[in-house]
C-alpha cells in the first residue's frame, strides 16, 4: 500500500476509535435489506487550458442531474477525490481521450488509494464534445420544461441553468449518453447546479469582465507561449517559484467560502505583512523560496531515468526547504518567548522538522554523490564524485595512470619494429650508419603509438607507409603481429590495428572509461531508488513550499499596495470603507489619484452613521463617471477576500459568498448564434436560476440592447423578482441609465438603495437633490458615490470632451430641448433652416409664379437651386 494510503487508513481507524459508537438495533437472523442501492453514474471531463485546469462533473441522483465545474490539478486530482466521497458512485464515466493521469485516478478509492474500487467506462471522444452535449440537451424534456415548448427551443431552455460550453456541459452530455445506453434519461426531473467543496463559483464571463486573468498571446505568428497581461492575478502574483505561482493561480481559479480555510490563509498573510513592516523575515523567506522547484516533474523523470538537471533541482529544492524551515523555526522560537504562536499554516510547516531534516539529508546525499561540474562538462551522463565507491576509485586511478602505460607500450612497439626491420636488413644495426632512406623509415617507426579509444579498446596507430614496407620488403616471419581486418580501422594518415601489446592491454586494463561510466550509472540507479523512496516527502515538501510561496506573494503584494485584512462574517453583507479598484489605480498616470468609495450592502449592513442599508443598490450617474469601475471594484474586493488575500480598502467587512455573477461584458462573436442582447438575457437567466441569498450579482446597463420600454420592463421585472425573495434576496449591484426605473411604484417600494455618482454642473452638485440643469452645461465628474439619483447622462458633455464636432452637439441640444418640451422634431436644411418653414416659403413663391411664362419658371427654378 502507498504510504499516503496507509496514513489515510490509519487516520480513519483512529477517528473511528475516538468517536463513540451509536447504538444500532440488532437485526434478526437472516434478515435482508429491503432497499438495494441503484447504480450511481458519475461522468467527469477534464481539460487543461491556458491558465487553468477545469474538471466538469455530472451525476444522476433521485432523477435529478447534478453538475459542477471546478479547478483540479494533476497528479492527485483532489477535487475528483472529493467528488467521489460526495457522490459515492458505482460507475465513473470519462472520454477515452482523457489525460493518462486522470484515467489512472478514476478507479482508485479516494481514501485508501486501492485500485479497482470503481467501475470505469470510457466513451469515444465523439460522444464527449460540446456539440454532442447540445444535441442531447435538445432531447431532454425535464419536468421543468413547459409541455408546449417547441423542440427546437428545449436546449435553449436548459441554457438558463447551464453554460453553453465548457467541461460541465460536456460532462452532462456524457452522462446523458450513458443513461441512454442504459435505457433511461427520460425521467429526469431537473438539472441542479452543485457547489462542490464550498467553492465560490465564477463563470467565464465574470472572470473576463473582472479581469481576474488576462491572457496576452505571443506576438509571433509561428506560435509561442502566451503571457499574463495586466490582470488582478498579475498584480498580486509575486511568487518566487513556478510551483508557488501555480498554487496562487489555483486559489484564484477556485476561491472558497470555507471560513476555516480563509481564516488560516489570512492569519498567515497577516503574520508576513507584520514581518515585512518590522524586519526582513519576508524578504529572507522569499529569497529561500526562489530555490523551490517542480519536484513532481523531477520525480516523474527519476522513474524513467533522471537527468543532471533533475538532480540539481531536487538538491536546490531540498536546500530551499531547509532554509525556509530554519527561518520560520527561529521565528517560532522567538514568538514563544513573547507568549504567542505562529499561524496554523506556518506552524504546520515548522512542526515538520523531521521532513526538513530528511530533505536536508537528501540534498547532502546528492551533493556528496554527484560531481556537477564534471557532469555538465560530460553533458551525456551523470558523473559521480571521487571517494564514493572503492571500485570506481580504482578504475579512475587506472585511467589517470593510462598515459604513462600507453607511452611504455608505444616504446615497446617501436623497439619491436626496429628489431624486425634490422633483422630483415631494412635498417642498419648501427644507427650512425643510417642513410637518408633509412632516416625516412625510422621516422615512420617513431610514429608508432598505442592509443586508447573508449568503447573500442586499445589500438596500435601506424603510418600506412610502414605497413606497405612490412608487406613488400619484410619476410612474413619477421613482421610484427598486427591485425587490421574487422578489428581495425583507418583514417587519412594512420591505420589503427590490434597488436600483441594492444590485446594485452584489452585484457589487463579493459575499457576503463566505459567501466567507470557503468559504475557511475549503477550508483545513479541506487540514488534514484533512494529518491523514489523519499518521493512522498519530496511531494509533500513541494506542496508546503508552494503554499508558503503563495502566502508570501499575497503578503508582499498587500504590503506594497497597502491592502487591508478583510473581516469575514456569516452575515450577508459587503461593508467597505475607502475601497478602490486595484487594476484601475495601477494604470493611472503619475500624479493622479484614484478616488476611493464606500459601500454598505446587505440586509444587516449599516454605514458608520448607523443607517440601515438594503441588499440591492441601483446606481445612476453621468456617462464616464465611474459606475462600471465602482461595480467591478466591489466584486473584486469580495473575490479577493474569498481567495484569502488582503483587499483594496481601508476597512472591509465581507459576508461569505457562494457565487459572483456578472452582466458587464457583452459577448459579441459570429461563432455563437445569438445577438448581443440575447446573450445578455442568457446571463441574467443564469443569475435567476443559480443565485442564492449568499450570491453577489453585478449588472451594468442591462437592457440597453433593445427598445427602451422593453429593456426597462425586463430590468424592472428582474429587480422585483429578486426583491420578492425577501430574506433570500441576493446582494445586487445595478448600474443603469434607465432613471425611470426608480419612478416605478413597485421598485420604489422595494428595499433598494438609490445611489448616484456625484458630479458638479455649474455651479450646483448633481444627484444630491433639487432640480438639475440642462444636459448641455459643463459637468465636472467627482467619481464619488453618494445617496440620490441622476436624471441626466450628460452624454453631450462627454461627447464634447472626446471631440465630437460642435455642429452635431448643437443639433443634439436642440433635439433634446424639443423632446423635453414634447414638441415635434423636424428635419433641418443644410443651411440650418427648419425644413417645414422653408417648404412653406417655397410653396408660397411657387403660387406666385406665372407657369405660362418659361422665363418666370426658369428663374424660379434657378432661385431654388441657388438657395
Amino acid at each position: 500500500m502507498h504510504p499516503d494510503a496507509a496514513d489515510g487508513a490509519e487516520d480513519a481507524e483512529m477517528a473511528q476509535a475516538a468517536t463513540p459508537a451509536a447504538e444500532v438495533p440488532e437485526a434478526d437472523a437472516g434478515e435482508e435489506e429491503d432497499e438495494v442501492r441503484s447504480d450511481v453514474m458519475l461522468s467527469v471531463v477534464w481539460q487543461r487550458r491556458a491558465h487553468s485546469a477545469r474538471l466538469g462533473a455530472a451525476w444522476l441522483v433521485d432523477d435529478e442531474i447534478h453538475c459542477a465545474e471546478l479547478e483540479d490539478q494533476p497528479p492527485h486530482f483532489e477535487q475528483l477525490k472529493r467528488l467521489k466521497l460526495l457522490v459515492d458512485p458505482s460507475v465513473l464515466i470519462a472520454p477515452s481521450s482523457s489525460d493518462v493521469q486522470l484515467l489512472e485516478q478514476l478507479s482508485l478509492d479516494p481514501v485508501s488509494g486501492a485500485e479497482g474500487h470503481f467501475m470505469v467506462q470510457l466513451f469515444k471522444p465523439a460522444d464527449c464534445t460540446v456539440e454532442a452535449a447540445r444535441r442531447a440537451l435538445g432531447f431532454l424534456r425535464t419536468a421543468e420544461v413547459p409541455p408546449d415548448l417547441p423542440s427546437e427551443h428545449v436546449a435553449s431552455f436548459h441554457y438558463t441553468k447551464l453554460p453553453e460550453d465548457g467541461e460541465m456541459l460536456r460532462a452532462v452530455g456524457v452522462l446523458l449518453a450513458a443513461c441512454t445506453r442504459a435505457g433511461g434519461s427520460g425521467s429526469v426531473l431537473r438539472i441542479v447546479l452543485h457547489a462542490v467543496g464550498r467553492n465560490l463559483v465564477l463563470d467565464s464571463c465574470a472572470l473576463h469582465s473582472l479581469s481576474i486573468f488576462q491572457q496576452h498571446l505571443h506576438p509571433s505568428a509561428y506560435g509561442g507561449r502566451a503571457k499574463e497581461g495586466l490582470s488582478l492575478f498579475a498584480l498580486l502574483n509575486r511568487a518566487r517559484c513556478k510551483v508557488g505561482e501555480r498554487q496562487l493561480r489555483e486559489w484564484f481559479n477556485s476561491p472558497t467560502y470555507d471560513r476555516a480555510v480563509l481564516d488560516a490563509r489570512l492569519d498567515a498573510v497577516s503574520f508576513f505583512v507584520g514581518a515585512a513592516s518590522a524586519g526582513d523575515l519576508l524578504a529572507h523567506v522569499r529569497e529561500a523560496l526562489a530555490g523551490a522547484k517542480d519536484v513532481a516533474r523531477c520525480v516523474r523523470h527519476v522513474r524513467t531515468g533522471c537527468r543532471l538537471a533533475d538532480l540539481k533541482e531536487l538538491r536546490d529544492h531540498c536546500y530551499a526547504h531547509r532554509r525556509a524551515h530554519e527561518l520560520l523555526a527561529a521565528q517560532a522560537a522567538a514568538a514563544e518567548e513573547r507568549g504567542f504562536t505562529l499561524p496554523a499554516l506556518l506552524r504546520r510547516f515548522v512542526d515538520e522538522g523531521g521532513l526538513a531534516a530528511s530533505l536536508s539529508n537528501v540534498a547532502q546525499l546528492i551533493s556528496a554523490l554527484v560531481n556537477f561540474p564534471a557532469s555538465a562538462a560530460e553533458a551525456t551522463r551523470v558523473v559521480i564524485n571521487d571517494g564514493v565507491d572503492a571500485e570506481r576509485d580504482r578504475l579512475v586511478a587506472v585511467l589517470d595512470s593510462l598515459p604513462d602505460a600507453l607511452n611504455e607500450a608505444s616504446a615497446l612497439e617501436r623497439e619491436a619494429a626496429f628489431g624486425a626491420l634490422v633483422a630483415g636488413g631494412l635498417l642498419p644495426a648501427d644507427a650512425n650508419a643510417a642513410a637518408p632512406a633509412h632516416r625516412q623509415l625510422e621516422e615512420l617507426v617513431e610514429r608508432l603509438q598505442v592509443l586508447y579509444v573508449p568503447q573500442l579498446g586499445f589500438f596500435l596507430s601506424s603510418p600506412p607507409e610502414l605497413l606497405h614496407v612490412y608487406e613488400a620488403q619484410l619476410r612474413e616471419d619477421l613482421r610484427p603481429r598486427m591485425f587490421v581486418g574487422h578489428e581495425g580501422f583507418a583514417s587519412d594518415d594512420s591505420t589503427y590495428c590490434k597488436s600483441a601489446t594492444a590485446e594485452h592491454l584489452d585484457t589487463s586494463v579493459g575499457d576503463v572509461v566505459s567501466q567507470i561510466a557503468d559504475r557511475d550509472l549503477a550508483i545513479v540507479h541506487q540514488l534514484e531508488a533512494r529518491l523514489l523512496h523519499k518521493a512522498d516527502k519530496l511531494l509533500a515538501s513541494q506542496e508546503m513550499l508552494a503554499t508558503l510561496d503563495a502566502l508570501c506573494s499575497l503578503a508582499h503584494a498587500a504590503h506594497e499596495l497597502r491592502l487591508c485584512r478583510p473581516e469575514l462574517t456569516d452575515d450577508r453583507v459587503v461593508e467597505l470603507e475607502g475601497a478602490w479598484h486595484p487594476i484601475a489605480r495601477a494604470r493611472m498616470a503619475e500624479g493622479h489619484e484614484f478616488i476611493p468609495n464606500d459601500t454598505a450592502l446587505g440586509p444587516t449592513a449599516t454605514t458608520s452613521g448607523g443607517e440601515r442599508r438594503a441588499s440591492m443598490m441601483v446606481l445612476t450617474g453621468p456617462n464616464g463617471s465611474g459606475k462600471s469601475v465602482y461595480l467591478k471594484q466591489v466584486a473584486l474586493t469580495v473575490f479577493l477576500a474569498h481567495v484569502g488575500s488582503f483587499v483594496p480598502a481601508k476597512l472591509a467587512r465581507i459576508g461569505l459568498t457562494d457565487r459572483i455573477q456578472t452582466r458587464i461584458f457583452s459577448r459579441e462573436t459570429a461563432a455563437i448564434a445569438k445577438s448581443t442582447f440575447m446573450y445578455d438575457l442568457h446571463q441574467v437567466a443564469l443569475m435567476l436560476a443559480a443565485s442564492t441569498e449568499r450570491s453577489l450579482l453585478v449588472l451594468d446597463e442591462f437592457g440597453k440592447g433593445t427598445h427602451f420600454r422593453d429593456g426597462l420592463s425586463l430590468l424592472a421585472s428582474f429587480v422585483l423578482e429578486l426583491a420578492g425573495r425577501g430574506e433570500a434576496c441576493p446582494r445586487l449591484l445595478l448600474a443603469t441609465h434607465f432613471n425611470e426605473l426608480l419612478d416605478l411604484p413597485e421598485v420604489a417600494a422595494a428595499n433598494v438603495q438609490h445611489k448616484t455618482m456625484q458630479a458638479i454642473v455649474e455651479p450646483r452638485v448633481v444627484g444630491v437633490g433639487g432640480d438639475e440643469r440642462g444636459a448641455s452645461e459643463g459637468v465636472l465628474l467627482l467619481y464619488t458615490v453618494v445617496d440620490g439619483r441622476s436624471s441626466h447622462s450628460f452624454a453631450i458633455s462627454v461627447g464634447r470632451a472626446v471631440g465630437v464636432p460642435e455642429s452635431i452637439l448643437a443639433r443634439a441640444e436642440e433635439v433634446q430641448a424639443l423632446v423635453k418640451a414634447r414638441k415635434p422634431v423636424t428635419a433641418r436644411s443644410a443651411h440650418g433652416e427648419d425644413v417645414a418653414t422653408r417648404t412653406a416659403r417655397v410653396i408660397a413663391r411657387l403660387r406666385a409664379v406665372d407657369v405660362d411664362s418659361k422665363e418666370a419658371v426658369a428663374a424660379f427654378i434657378a432661385s431654388i437651386a441657388s438657395a
